[in-house]
């Protein structure tokens, strides 16, 4: 797991919060003293206070903090340098940053991430496929980038013929843990007939496709790249079996616990940034292709 935060408003909350106080504090002082003109200055300045508050109120409404939670995945999230990046990640912090809330950010094994976006409030997620199955479960805020994914083969192993996706009932096939694919696979009776192998990371189902424990791995043109380099090894090692999946993008989403106007904050905000020409410069700095 990997960590990170912003104090985004809380330096500001404090230290109104403080001065508050002490203004109150000023207020009861002169109402024990009995000083007439400073008691009526005292309940104006109570009055006043509690009108600012409300009005503050009104203008900024508060939201809660948000955690953000996603999995290594290059070049759409991923820790370099002890610091997570990579474009997903710059997308979901301009979000959140131009909204003026505060979060916290955190890595972790896919399944888990996928759980906390389940199961709790202010919480949000990505890079996540958007797909009919999960359309009830998320608010969906904003859209990442194009998602294709392909089964890969050793390069070398020419006894591996994938003509159809039926075929894949001849192999074994390594995929992330509740990741949409293994949604998909486990649909076409691959589960059942012991024909997954299920693992935390991409890498993982790699190293072992590279020692022959497996005959097949989930994989996007994006990141394969990198996923090979992150085992020390050529892309080259590997090709392209078969097109699992060219029908969905990725997405940020939030819980559903999440509250709607936050969302709706958050929504505008890419709003805003899809007017610019933001999204397709960092698209091009990480090269991603946008639908």
């Amino acid at each position: 797991m990997f960590l990170e935060g912003n104090g985004v408003s809380w330096q500001l909350f404090a230290r109104r919060a403080g001065e508050a106080i002490m203004e109150s504090n000023l207020v009861i002082d002169a109402v024990k003293q009995g000083r007439r003109r400073t008691t009526a200055a005292a309940i104006l300045a109570l009055l006043g206070l509690a009108g600012i508050g409300r009005a503050g109120a009104q203008a900024a409404p508060s939201a809660p903090r948000l955690m953000l939670v996603t999995e290594e995945f290059k070049p759409f999230n991923y820790i370099e340098q002890g610091k997570l990046t990579g474009y997903s990640v710059e997308v979901a912090r301009a979000l959140v940053e131009r909204a003026g809330i505060a979060y916290s950010l955190a890595a972790y094994p896919w399944a888990r991430a996928y759980r906390m976006a389940q199961q709790l409030p202010n919480v949000l997620i990505f890079s996540l496929a958007r797909t009919p199955a999960r359309e009830k479960q998320f608010q969906w805020i904003a859209p990442l980038a194009r998602r294709q994914v392909y089964l890969y083969q050793l390069s070398k192993r020419n006894d591996i013929e994938v003509r159809s996706l039926d075929d894949l009932a001849r192999y074994i096939t390594s995929v992330n843990r509740d990741d949409i694919a293994h949604t998909q696979l486990a649909q076409m009776g691959l589960a059942q007939k012991g024909r997954l192998d299920l693992t935390n990371n991409a890498l993982s189902g790699l190293n072992k496709l590279l020692v022959g424990r497996v005959d097949l791995i989930v994989g996007n043109p994006h990141s394969i790249g990198a996923l090979c380099a992150s085992a020390g090894v050529s892309e080259s090692v590997v090709r392209r079996a078969i097109l699992l999946s060219d029908d969905s993008d990725y997405y940020v989403a939030a819980s559903l616990g999440t509250p709607s106007a936050t969302v709706e904050r958050l929504r505008e905000q890419y709003r805003q940034l899809r007017g610019t020409s933001y999204l397709q410069q960092l698209a091009a700095r990480y090269h991603v292709t946008l639908r």
